[in-house]
């Protein structure tokens, strides 16, 4: 039996060009549109603006299925983490933040990950396979439907943000993140603005120039070293590109973006990258590119032996760099009772190796 094609995972434009070929009027596009997006229709037989004979047409080659959530768990603090699996039985996982004025989802755009970095439990999972861009959007839309988030004005929704920090390097799968992107943006669906969706990344300049071209949201970088030498240490991607090609692609995205300040994603680990030393590194850093520096405390995860930074190291740390002018948030720690918080997260997935082309 031949698979459907998921329309979940199609932009706008591809939806017209899909209509065309079948004979039909493009506006046929901006119906369907809206039963998945507006409405968050399941079925294309619930779809009842299109003929029956369409419908039945459309449902021999495609779908509008989600993926399948096999496991919920419920922090004390409200954190919800989500095991959700795919089509092949692949899993990742998927973070739900919520806060008295948002709604942040946390979603995946691999399964595994081969960034390597010591410190990040995902990757040691190893990477198994890109999402399409269908499996990113089904994790958005499994949400809204847990929350009846369909049909309602921006300020009622529940899921008010996207970020790319779950599973994966977001960078490494761009043509479907780039798809995802566009169809959680697009002003006549999901319609989320742009500062309001975040892509974290290590840093791969020319995806990053890109983005800068094709889509630009909110720029989150991962630094947690403060010179190469020790970037490289934690964060082998610095051995390919390092921290000056990250400052130079980072002026570049602010330039042409229009987009906030960039964000330094800095985690705080205990004897590692956490001294006034490696403060006054970061202030270098941060007098070349507009930015801002968010400090993570470290979340232990098993089998590693690095220690978060302790409370007075970290607003140490940051009065320092606050002093020399920048914005230094320390995140507030969220779901690590349910190891949902950042570089915690790791599917059951079968923990397999493969090689393919990254620059799709």
């Amino acid at each position: 039996m031949i698979a459907k094609e998921n329309l979940l995972g199609k932009t706008y434009e591809e939806l017209q060009e899909l209509f065309v070929n079948l004979g039909e009027k493009s506006f046929r596009a901006k119906q369907l549109w809206s039963f998945m997006y507006v409405h968050g229709c399941k079925s294309l037989d619930d779809m009842t603006n299109l003929s029956k004979e369409l419908r039945e047409k459309l449902s021999q080659t495609y779908s509008i299925d989600r993926p399948i959530i096999t496991t919920q768990h419920m922090a004390q603090d409200g954190t919800e983490k989500y095991l959700v699996k795919m089509d092949d039985g692949k899993e990742i996982e998927a973070v739900f933040i919520p806060s008295q004025d948002r709604g942040t989802l946390c979603i995946s755009s691999q399964v595994g990950c081969n960034m390597g970095c010591t410190f990040c439990n995902t990757g040691t999972q190893k990477l198994v396979r890109n999402l399409k861009a269908h499996e990113i959007i089904g994790q958005v839309m499994l949400l809204k439907d847990i929350y009846s988030d369909f049909n309602l004005e921006e300020e009622k929704r529940r899921v008010s943000n996207v970020v790319f920090m779950g599973m994966g390097e977001p960078m490494q799968n761009y043509k479907e993140v780039l798809k995802a992107l566009k169809i959680l943006n697009h002003n006549e669906g999901l319609s989320i603005s742009r500062r309001k969706i975040t892509l974290s990344t290590c840093g791969i300049p020319s995806r990053i120039s890109d983005l800068a071209e094709d889509l630009p949201v909110n720029l989150s970088l991962s630094l947690h070293g403060s010179n190469n030498q020790l970037r490289s240490q934690i964060m082998p991607i610095n051995n390919q590109y390092n921290i000056e090609e990250l400052i130079e692609v980072a002026k570049e995205y602010y330039e042409k973006s229009n987009c906030k300040k960039i964000t330094f994603v800095y985690l705080m680990i205990k004897g590692v990258n956490d001294s006034i030393e490696n403060a006054k590194e970061l202030v270098k850093i941060g007098n070349q590119v507009p930015c801002k520096f968010n400090l993570i405390p470290f979340h232990p995860w098993e089998g590693c032996d690095y220690e978060s930074s302790s409370e007075e190291t970290m607003k140490d740390f940051a009065l320092y760099l606050h002093k020399h002018g920048f914005l230094s948030t320390i995140r507030t720690t969220r779901g690590d009772d349910i190891m949902a918080a950042c570089g915690q997260l790791k599917s059951k997935s079968e923990r397999e190796k493969k090689v393919f082309n990254y620059n799709q």
